[in-house]
């Protein structure tokens, strides 16, 4: 498989962020432009404010005279991070792979192209997972509280749901857009558990997964705090667990 042959749509999902997507969209426009990927960068504003959708315009603008393929979605309400994504998802039905990755810059602009690249170069087709998993080749720098709080909710995510990925919440992944399609009806997270119900029902249907270990630095100004929202997401992992023994998710058809 030549590079190039294959086609993704990567999604950018912003909510009032537009200052740490400044930071980021440059480098993530050149790496795209300098890569041989065909890629299509969709920005998708989660309902942010009228200040911030002029901000976007602006960003996104500057982004396309490095890379001209992208686009901005505004959005007037919140659809919440899973939401923006899968939303500009339903709309790339012609695209080989779908993407997203966060836009606070915790994942470099090149991790970003080994990742579509991994996936879009594959003999076969299979979802591929960013995991932050500490190693000389790939460092990852956290907190202590953040570390914590995502060991035990991984522990418990393996135990209740029996989905053994190192780390689920990563912000970037990679999907092929046909396992999407057949599973798409059956998500309804749309928080931050979205990514765990994806991957609940990409498991649940027996898709193939691979995870890479990326290198990830935490960024100030992110809207996680690690212990309030440890019980929504945990509340979430519930409502998925019961959707999953309900069968709600389909059984393999591959």
């Amino acid at each position: 498989m030549n590079r190039g042959e294959k086609t993704c749509v990567l999604v950018t999902p912003v909510w009032d962020d537009s200052v740490r997507l400044a930071r980021f969209g440059p480098q993530l426009a050149e790496a795209l432009a300098t890569s041989d990927l065909r890629v299509h960068w969709v920005v998708a504003d989660d309902g942010s404010s009228r200040i911030e959708q002029d901000a976007l315009v602006d960003l996104v603008r500057e982004f396309s005279k490095s890379y001209a393929s992208i686009e901005l979605q505004l959005n007037s309400q919140r659809q919440y991070k899973g939401g923006a994504i899968y939303h500009a998802w339903d709309q790339s039905t012609e695209f080989d792979y779908l993407a997203f990755v966060d836009a606070d810059g915790a994942i470099e602009a090149q991790v970003v192209i080994k990742i579509l690249k991994q996936a879009m170069e594959q003999a076969s087709p299979a979802a591929v997972v960013g995991i932050r998993q500490h190693t000389q080749d790939a460092p990852v720098r956290r907190n202590w509280r953040r570390r914590l709080v995502s060991k035990v909710f991984q522990i418990v995510v393996g135990f209740f749901l029996g989905v053994h990925i190192r780390d689920t919440q990563c912000g970037i992944k990679c999907v092929p857009v046909d396992d999407y399609q057949l599973i798409a009806p059956t998500l309804r997270e749309r928080g931050f558990i979205f990514d765990l119900e994806l991957l609940t029902a990409l498991q649940a249907r027996g898709y193939p997964m691979y995870t890479v270990a990326i290198t990830w630095w935490e960024v100030a100004g992110g809207k996680i705090d690690p212990w309030k929202h440890m019980w929504s997401m945990l509340a979430g992992m519930f409502r998925i667990r019961s959707r999953l023994r309900a069968g709600d998710y389909g059984e393999c058809s591959k």
